[in-house]
């Protein structure tokens, strides 16, 4: 992408109009096509920080089935289809997979370089307008609800 160019009525803009929370989402194409294709449900494994800092406070038992729900619920997003025992792929399958969805899209982020590139100029951009704050980039769940979107990245944007 090469640099960022911030012009003197964006810089300005960005700089009084914006709140020191703001955002920049950059999308996941081809998210639930590349959980799919390499089962990453399947391998718990890879997911052990995210499980450990969303279920740590609690006991084995109910860590074990979180996580589980967990990956069952990623699952059933990356297919489209409802998890066993539900009409739909709803709210509840969503918040459940949560750890499992961002962790995957970690894994998948971690083999885009476009999308770290695009990722890292609306940092750069941000770190232009706001000198000396802190400026992070994460995965969001649930940061674009459209149907369509859903049915390619979960929901999921970095």
């Amino acid at each position: 992408l090469g640099p960022v160019a911030v012009t003197s009525v964006a810089h300005q803009a960005l700089r009084s109009g914006m709140r020191a929370e703001t955002e920049c989402y950059v999308a996941l194409p081809g998210l639930c096509k590349f959980v799919a294709e390499r089962e990453l449900w399947a391998d718990a494994a890879f997911l052990a920080p995210a499980f450990d800092a969303a279920f740590g406070d609690l006991d084995d038992v109910s860590k074990n089935e979180k996580i589980e729900a967990s990956l069952a619920s990623a699952k059933a997003i990356a297919l489209g289809v409802p998890r066993p025992g539900h009409s739909v792929l709803g709210q509840g399958t969503f918040l459940a997979a949560a750890p499992a969805w961002k962790g995957m899209a970690l894994a998948y982020l971690s083999q885009q370089e476009d999308i770290n590139e695009e990722a890292a100029a609306y940092k750069s951009a941000l770190e232009m307008a706001f000198p000396g704050k802190d400026v992070a980039v994460t995965t969001a769940h649930m940061a674009d609800t459209d149907p369509a979107y859903m049915a390619d990245a979960g929901g999921a944007m970095t």
